[in-house]
């Protein structure tokens, strides 16, 4: 019986277009595809770890374009991040009263402080995280992120949960539901294209 959930944010939660984010950092760049992704994979995956901070992560874009206002490169980085439909709230919402629910994302800095932004400015919800969730683990707070398997231990340790059979993981990355998978955990892989708050009971239903 499911007892707590986990959320990933993004694709889940909030809606990305993480196509239209990298093509403007490559033109920002001036990279094609491979290029941009031999030079920036391990820079991005290190901010989503906390390893370099935002003005480092700032400084390796300028290296291609040092002419490029910095607040471009945000501009850019942050296009990737959409809006959150308002059944979301009133999920969670619904769900409070009897799970335990937590968000497990990796995200950065700059997205982190967007969305607190966008929540406080747009749905009047300046508590979302705190309000909604018992928990909250953001990969570049706790220097480690999705499908490591380190972090599905961690997560489960700080949440107190013995029983893995009582947790329901919900992502958006195949990657990432089977490594949750491999540790234990029941994980269901959500379609983006799909409203989560029309989903929930659907996948409650599977445990």
């Amino acid at each position: 019986m499911i007892k707590t959930i986990i959320f990933d944010f993004g694709n889940v939660l909030i809606d990305l277009d993480v196509d239209t984010c990298i093509n403007r950092l490559r033109d920002i760049c001036g990279l094609d595809e491979s290029a941009f992704r031999e030079r920036f994979t391990s820079v991005l995956l290190k901010y989503e770890q906390g390893q370099i901070g935002d003005e480092n992560m700032i400084w390796h874009f300028q290296q291609c374009n040092k002419e490029i206002n910095p607040r471009e490169i945000v501009k850019a980085w942050n296009s990737m991040l959409l809006t959150i439909d308002a059944s979301v709230l009133t999920m969670l919402d619904g769900l409070k009263a009897d799970y335990n629910l937590h968000l497990l994302s990796n995200i950065n800095g700059f997205h982190a402080r967007w969305i607190d932004r966008y929540l406080s400015k747009e749905m009047n919800k300046s508590d979302f995280l705190t309000h909604y969730f018992d928990k909250v683990f953001y990969s570049h707070e706790i220097h480690m992120r999705k499908p490591q398997e380190r972090i599905y231990n961690y997560v489960t340790k700080e949440i107190e949960v013995t029983d893995l059979s009582e947790i329901l993981f919900i992502d958006d990355k195949l990657e990432n539901v089977a490594a949750a998978k491999a540790y234990g955990w029941n994980a269901i892989l959500h379609i983006p294209s799909d409203r989560i708050a029309n989903k929930i009971s659907d996948y409650l239903k599977k445990f």
